[in-house]
């Protein structure tokens, strides 16, 4: 795995723990681990970090 990769996969898991865990906006969670928009997230995913807090986070 490559420093690139590695930073990447961080940044995921981070994301995915702060939609599970927090009520925080989608944009402020990108911001807050390095990434300015969600696209990483629907890339890897196949899915928004909104769906993806429906099904496995916290409900508005």
């Amino acid at each position: 795995m490559t420093v690139v990769e590695w930073l990447v996969n961080e940044r995921l898991r981070r994301g995915r723990e702060l939609l599970k865990t927090t009520y925080l906006s989608v944009e402020a969670i990108a911001e807050s681990v390095g990434s300015h928009t969600a696209t990483l997230f629907r890339q890897h995913y196949q899915v928004s970090p909104r769906d993806w807090r429906k099904t496995f986070g916290h409900t508005a």
